[in-house]
């Protein structure tokens, strides 16, 4: 095993990180594993194809579906969104630019409120816009940072207006079947998904269920299901330029908005780079979590890296250090 691989693969097993991991360098997968279990009930053990909630990830697919819509010449970046949404308050002042790299100031919802009647609505999606569409931005288009849920599923929903699909046959159809890409898609209530694990949380030093949401109200924002082996696919794509050009590709890892002093938004993507510990990072990456779920996809770009990491059980301080941890190896 490579010295890099053997490294994290030790980690998680001395720190019993749950869920599945992959590490690529220079094109080559070095590791690919699952650890802890999948299904505690039945003592169903988590392999490197076991797929996951993945939570926000599921926003660098939506930005790309968006790139690609720009590619066809279907809508533009400096489109605004009264062209989509006539009555969204302000939306001659929002452009999809705004949208894509969090900056557009569009209000949240949260996600503890009560969805039973929107979840029962003629469209979900169309009811969940509604919960932000005549609420006043939270600061001008353009000039601040703001991660918002409800952006990306105003992006979902012109992806599929402009497309006349749905998010998901529209990934299918652009991305998934052009790469192999199968074990990916969106977590419906009632669909069966083959190999998929349960989500647990931890409380009182106890693995328990998680509480249970229902991923619609997540869509575009954060609903997709996947595996780490599908997620190193899509990132091989985008970092080929196998579907999105190249201009797309440079706009995605584009540094558009200021996040913190270590971090800027792109598209779909958020972008790392400074001095951490004495060592220069620089880094592609978008985090994940939510009920039963920590997720990290993670490119390093200068060390030509990839580090995919998804977790089942809903363990900030597990996931965290073994996100770190992992983050200190590779930079070393």
């Amino acid at each position: 095993m490579d010295t890099l691989a053997k490294r994290i693969d030790d980690l998680a097993n001395e720190i019993n990180f749950n869920g599945s991991i992959l590490i690529s360098k220079n094109q080559e997968i070095i590791l690919a594993k699952g650890y802890g279990y999948a299904c505690f009930e039945h003592e169903i053990k988590n392999e490197a194809n076991t797929v996951h909630r993945v939570a926000s990830i599921t926003k660098t697919f939506t930005a790309a579906c968006i790139l690609k819509l720009v590619e066809d010449g279907s809508i533009s970046l400096n489109h605004t969104l009264d062209l989509y949404i006539p009555d969204f308050f302000k939306g001659d002042q929002i452009t999809i630019h705004h949208i894509l790299s969090n900056s557009s100031g569009i209000a949240n919802f949260s996600l503890d409120m009560d969805f039973f009647d929107i979840l029962n609505s003629e469209s979900i999606l169309n009811s969940l816009i509604d919960l932000v569409k005549d609420k006043s931005l939270q600061f001008k288009p353009g000039t601040k940072f703001n991660y918002s849920i409800a952006g990306y599923l105003v992006l979902q929903y012109i992806i599929e207006k402009v497309s006349g699909l749905t998010f998901e046959a529209y990934l299918k159809q652009n991305f998934f079947n052009k790469l192999g890409i199968f074990d990916t898609g969106l977590e419906e209530p009632n669909r069966v998904i083959k190999n998929k694990s349960n989500n647990y949380k931890i409380e009182d030093n106890k693995i328990m269920k998680a509480d249970y949401i229902d991923m619609r109200i997540a869509g575009g924002g954060g609903g997709l299901y996947s595996n780490v082996y599908d997620i190193y696919r899509f990132n091989n794509s985008i970092l080929s330029h196998e579907i999105l050009s190249k201009e797309s590709t440079d706009l995605m890892f584009e540094k558009h908005i200021k996040a913190d002093e270590y971090n800027s938004y792109g598209y779909g993507m958020i972008i790392a780079e400074g001095i951490v510990e004495n060592t220069f990072v620089k880094k592609y990456y978008h985090p994940g979590g939510g009920n039963g779920v920590r997720s990290m996809n993670t490119i390093y770009p200068n060390k030509n890296i990839q580090a995919i990491l998804i977790s089942n059980i809903e363990d900030r301080e597990i996931f965290n250090k073994m996100y770190s941890e992992t983050n200190k190896i590779i930079n070393e």
